[in-house]
């Protein structure tokens, strides 16, 4: 579907770095796709491959919304 002759990638902003408060700080690639014609926007953040970063972001979706008091 993203790959559709419909569908382009938008210029700018191409990393986001966040300050996560149980993991740390994460560098991740942003790509904004949106629907040629549309106001409607897919915004994608990937860690990458076999970085510090990926790992971190790996554990963000097993941690998920768990409370890690105490």
């Amino acid at each position: 579907m993203w790959e559709s002759p419909g569908v382009v990638p938008q210029e700018g902003v191409t990393c986001k770095v966040v300050d996560h408060p149980h993991v740390g700080t994460l560098t991740l690639d942003c790509d904004v796709l949106h629907a040629a014609g549309s106001d409607l926007r897919v915004i994608v953040h990937t860690a990458e491959p076999d970085t510090p970063d990926a790992e971190r972001l790996a554990l963000l979706g097993v941690l998920g919304t768990r409370s890690l008091t105490g």
